[in-house]
């Protein structure tokens, strides 16, 4: 034990540290360095209930939801973008090595820069259109739902805006 209630401490966040009585410091930084494998795991999850909503009301009751299948696909776009920044945080993402393989260390690092940064601008350009078409969709209505289109057009702004981001703190692609 230190002054002012401080202890010394080993944990999973940094090697040694010192470490004050309250928490939340570890734990905060793990959802955020998690946080689209949480939204992921609660939209599928989502999928997953409001698809088996539809196949038990269908063939239980003989009439399905309507609106379950809609939510279904909704849920999936958002998935798709949060997924794609799990991706990119992970270094999943699908690429050709097979040339930067054979490239001098010089190039490669220069090939990378270039396309990390063509990578960044085509995110940029899809934020801020992403953001128009939300102001557009604002006024149409979703077919079976209570909501407009614009609540999943949001997801391409949020969802470029996440990818963006992982991609700058990682500086992979």
């Amino acid at each position: 034990k230190m002054k002012h209630g401080t202890v010394i401490a080993i944990n999973k966040c940094d090697q040694i540290k010192r470490v004050e009585k309250k928490k939340g410091g570890c734990e905060m930084k793990k959802i955020i360095a998690n946080l689209e494998e949480y939204i992921c795991a609660g939209l599928l999850l989502m999928i997953v209930i409001s698809t088996l909503l539809q196949v038990l009301s269908r063939y239980l009751i003989g009439s399905p939801i309507g609106w379950t299948e809609e939510l279904a696909r909704f849920l999936m776009i958002w998935l798709v973008f949060f997924g794609a920044s799990a991706g990119i945080k992970r270094q999943e993402h699908i690429k050709v090595e097979f040339f930067l393989q054979k490239m001098p260390e010089k190039l490669r690092k220069v090939v990378i820069a270039g396309s990390m940064a063509i990578t960044a601008i085509f995110l940029i350009i899809l934020i801020y259109q992403g953001a128009l078409l939300t102001i557009q969709m604002s006024s149409v209505p979703a077919v079976t739902m209570p909501i407009t289109i614009a609540y999943i057009y949001l997801a391409i702004p949020i969802g470029c805006l996440f990818i963006l981001l992982r991609l700058i703190q990682y500086r992979t692609l």
